[in-house]
């Protein structure tokens, strides 16, 4: 099970099928797609439960990025990593992230 992870600003949540809507928000860009790798357009809210069903199944490593809010924290985003052969190296892990495009900077 994936632990919630907090810094002054940013929430990691692991990821939950009513999180979908906001998966939805930021995955649905091209130029945000574009920009990652390992991943699809999610052009409808199906497709957005899909993926993150699939992140549940196979207990993946990813969680939605959010920001602090009053309420519910404000989804922004997505953060995973992967354990990856490399060389000689016994733990190595690729990291990659999308990050909704007004957030980018």
């Amino acid at each position: 099970m994936l632990l919630t992870l907090e810094t002054n600003r940013l929430i990691l949540l692991p990821w939950k099928v009513e999180y979908a809507k906001y998966m939805l928000a930021f995955a649905s860009s091209e130029r945000i797609i574009n920009s990652a790798g390992g991943w699809n357009l999610i052009d409808s809210e199906k497709k957005a439960k899909d993926k993150i069903g699939s992140f549940i199944r196979r207990e993946a490593d990813e969680w939605a990025i959010a920001l602090k809010a009053d309420t519910f924290p404000q989804i922004i985003g997505s953060i995973g990593m992967s354990k990856v052969a490399f060389k000689n190296l016994n733990l190595c892990f690729d990291f990659g992230y999308l990050l909704a495009e007004e957030y980018w900077g």
